[in-house]
């Protein structure tokens, strides 16, 4: 089996692209399949991630990022999935980038059950000392 990987990078060094192709042994090789493509926001952030594409146009997932005024990541969410990290906001607020809590929710489901808190606290050297779930 040969697994053939091809990867491409804009003019910053940004991955774009990623390729991959599947050959096993004397058999024909698999369609050329467009495993990841990332789009950035003007200031270089990833903005989406789309995955799996055999034709480059129609993917089967899409993940969209949002970052706070700080750079820093605040939700992340696809069809499947959707996560909320919050810094500086609630009773418990940092302000040196440690997360204080952490929503995450499985989208596929609509029971609100599956949904998850995390409330992370640390230490004065930012060591992470407890995790409530």
């Amino acid at each position: 089996m040969t697994v053939d990987n091809q990867y491409i990078y804009d003019h910053m060094g940004r991955k774009v692209k990623t390729w991959e192709q599947i050959t096993n042994g004397g058999q024909t090789a698999d369609t050329r399949t467009l495993i990841s493509q990332m789009d950035y926001n003007e200031t270089g952030q990833l903005w989406k991630k789309h995955l799996h594409s055999t034709d480059s146009v129609n993917f089967r997932q899409d993940i969209t990022y949002a970052y706070n005024e700080r750079g820093w990541l605040k939700t992340n969410s696809s069809p499947l999935f959707a996560e909320e990290l919050r810094y500086n906001t609630g009773a418990t607020k940092y302000y040196n980038g440690n997360i204080a809590y952490q929503f995450a929710r499985n989208l596929r489901f609509s029971d609100l059950t599956l949904a998850t808190e995390i409330v992370k606290e640390y230490s004065a050297l930012g060591v992470i000392c407890s995790i409530q779930i």
